[in-house]
């Protein structure tokens, strides 16, 4: 399985024990800004669905999008939009107005958060994955650690969604990277990520 794994993908491992980024943080474009970047370069879409009263979603800020290593990878690889599924504000997506809605949810939520979730917009906040052409390819509802972002973001950048099982990605990708943890310094600071990137090939 590791052999046959390994044919068709390149693992890089970046060491970053002397990387410090203090004060980066994610470039979140608003979607009409994330759709337009598209025509210009090809890059699949990450999408941050929030509210404003979510205590997990700011916590997610706080945390997780907050994490150097994640930020950087976000940055270079996608076109990262963070979305108020509460924005009253309307929204043209593939020839359709997209707007508020009333529901259950106190205040409604948007349309276009519906749609581009499958109308599976249950849990906040919720990640969403885009393809080029901002076709859904993934939803994940709750929040997400450091590690879970990771895992997904080069999962889904890498295109392995299209041929590798989600279970043996993610078992290869922490089997490399506690062997390559092994060899390094072990401190808070100085440690090493594996980043999958197919752009590497």
């Amino acid at each position: 399985m590791m052999n046959s794994f390994h044919s068709y993908i390149l693992i890089v491992f970046m060491s970053l024990s002397s990387m410090m980024l203090s004060g980066q943080s994610i470039n979140w474009l608003s979607w009409e800004a994330a759709v337009e970047k598209t025509k210009e370069e090809k890059k699949k879409i990450i999408v941050d669905i929030y509210t404003e009263w979510c205590g997990w979603c700011k916590k997610m800020d706080q945390t997780t999008f907050s994490d150097p290593v994640l930020v950087e990878y976000i940055n270079n690889y996608y076109y990262a939009v963070k979305f108020d599924a509460q924005s009253k504000e309307p929204i043209e997506f593939k020839n359709k107005i997209y707007k508020l809605e009333n529901s259950i949810w106190r205040g409604g939520y948007h349309q276009l958060a519906s749609k581009i979730t499958n109308n599976q917009l249950k849990k906040l906040p919720t990640i969403v994955f885009l393809d080029e052409e901002a076709n859904l390819l993934q939803a994940i509802g709750g929040f997400r650690n450091t590690l879970e972002m990771e895992l997904m973001s080069a999962y889904f950048n890498g295109d392995f969604h299209k041929s590798t099982p989600w279970k043996t990605f993610v078992t290869i990708y922490t089997a490399g990277k506690v062997q390559k943890h092994n060899h390094h310094d072990t401190s808070t600071h100085s440690h090493t990520r594996m980043v999958i990137n197919k752009r590497n090939e």
